[in-house]
């Protein structure tokens, strides 16, 4: 049976790089990963360990440009294993790294975040299930835990999604999204690969210590722009949908270096569901109350009226 995919890129001139991307066929798995580094091609050391591949799908693309990132080294070779157990492997066409200059981004805290812990002595994990009021686009994550002064514990956030297996049959399953350690010794901040969810699971393994308490869990989403050149006196929209919406494509791309660093920031204020609104509005004519007693009342009088002049013509004849 297919064990790995096993990729060995060289970094001959000892660049100190903090990515390594690839370029992959689209394909709807999810698969886990290590990295490693050495200087002589024997020896290896880690770099990043068990991280994981999500749904490759570029909708405009029958390819996708999946990025690794760790923090910066200067190994001559790189080692990067995908573990094939399970499924088939991944298409990988290409394979790099991109000298780049690194910004810390600027982080906006989400509201609403309500967990729930549950500690299991049988098993020897804690499981903690944070929740948010609505889908978020997930890009760091903060833990305040409480326990004894020293600790160091392997942490696992996943996922529950449901499949439906080919007689119809539903099965809920948990897909990890990525592992690390929280400990006594460090913030433990961990940043995330833009995960949207509106809940997710946490799962500590304590082995033989004593379960920690969950004090606070923060969450946090990267602040994005778009750039847009915006001319005086003119309206502009921006069109929200599914996933099925294609970006649109201007000029502005190919002027990227004559945009100022300095440019003006416009902020979103309260966002309003226009078409909520509208459906609202026209769920609210047909359905009030009010409104219908009065249109029963006036079909009434004029069958009424309509009757009286019917009698009074026959009357007549």
């Amino acid at each position: 049976k297919h064990c790995c995919t096993h990729l060995v890129l060289k970094n001959p001139k000892k660049n100190t790089i903090s990515n390594i991307s690839l370029v992959i066929k689209n394909a709807e798995t999810t698969k886990k990963a290590k990295l490693t580094g050495s200087d002589d091609g024997e020896n290896w050391f880690a770099i990043k360990e068990e991280f994981y591949f999500h749904g490759i799908n570029n909708r405009e693309s029958t390819m996708e440009l999946k990025s690794i990132e760790f923090p910066p080294s200067n190994y001559e070779f790189y080692s990067l294993l995908i573990d094939d157990s399970s499924a088939a492997p991944l298409n990988i066409f290409k394979a790099g790294f991109y000298e780049t200059e690194t910004e810390t981004g600027a982080y906006t805290k989400l509201t609403g975040l309500a967990f729930i812990q549950a500690d299991s002595s049988h098993i020897k994990k804690s499981y903690i299930k944070i929740e948010f009021p609505s889908t978020v686009l997930l890009d760091k994550i903060d833990f305040r835990m409480e326990g004894p002064a020293y600790f160091q514990r392997n942490v696992r956030l996943m996922v529950k999604q449901e499949r439906i297996l080919k007689k119809g049959k539903k099965v809920t399953t948990m897909e990890p999204l990525q592992a690390f350690s929280i400990s006594s010794t460090k913030q433990n901040s961990f940043f995330l690969p833009a995960i949207k969810v509106d809940a997710f699971y946490v799962e500590i393994e304590n082995l033989d210590a004593p379960a920690l308490t969950v004090k606070e869990v923060n969450a946090f989403q990267l602040n994005r722009y778009l750039v847009a050149f915006l001319e005086k006196g003119q309206s502009y929209s921006i069109k929200i949908s599914e996933k099925t919406l294609s970006a649109p494509k201007y000029d502005i791309a190919y002027f990227m270096d004559s945009i100022p660093s300095d440019a003006p920031i416009l902020n979103a204020t309260k966002i309003i569901d226009f078409s909520q609104e509208k459906k609202f509005s026209e769920a609210s004519f047909f359905t009030n109350k009010h409104i219908i007693w009065v249109a029963i009342i006036l079909v009434i009088l004029i069958l009424g009226l309509l009757s009286v002049k019917l009698l009074r013509e026959t009357s007549s004849k």
